[in-house]
């Protein structure tokens, strides 16, 4: 009889313990994913996956001894309790991240999924204040004020010379009508 009531604590205990978590995040925060099955427990391995269907690409595993191997296509480390960190998140890295636990000797091995959920990115409007001294990178983000101000400036110029020179055509011409006027 004690096997079949271990038998039934065991499987009590498997099910009580959250087994899929869900984490939401803004885009370009800092994320750190927890494994919800880590307990205080030391075990063997400890590796994050990232899925897509029922494949399953690798991110970062460790072992007891410290050792800490990534070969995912983006930044990733271990955060505090062996979380998964994920450095300025986007859209992108949203899904199901599955966290596996190798556990010891006469250990049940654990093994949980978390679904992460990255916001879209929205642009916040940037204010481009700068001092008089302006540095070389920052002549390109300048160019098109500095072209619009050279235009405007070149348009009115042309409209001065353009109102001068028809006002001195007026007065020519009103002076020689006048001039012809007296001779007749």
């Amino acid at each position: 009889m004690n096997r079949i009531t271990l038998i039934f604590q065991v499987i009590a205990v498997y099910y009580a313990i959250p087994s899929h978590a869900e984490v939401r995040a803004t885009c370009d925060q800092n994320v750190d994913v927890d494994c919800p099955c880590r307990d205080s427990s030391e075990f063997l391995a400890l590796r994050w996956y990232k899925m897509s269907g029922e494949t399953r690409y690798a991110v970062i595993s460790t072992s007891d001894n410290g050792n800490e191997k990534s070969s995912f296509h983006r930044p990733a480390m271990f955060g505090e309790r062996n979380s998964l960190h994920l450095p300025r998140v986007t859209p992108q890295d949203s899904g199901i991240y599955k966290c596996i636990i190798l556990a010891g000797i006469n250990r049940p091995n654990k093994e949980c999924t978390v679904n992460l959920l990255v916001h879209v990115c929205t642009p916040t409007p940037r204010l481009n204040v700068s001092n008089t001294h302006v540095n070389s990178s920052k002549h390109i983000e300048g160019l098109p004020v500095m072209w619009s101000v050279l235009g405007y400036l070149s348009v009115s110029l042309v409209k001065v010379l353009l109102s001068c020179a028809t006002i001195l055509v007026i007065r020519a011409c009103h002076i020689r009508a006048s001039r012809g006027v007296g001779q007749n």
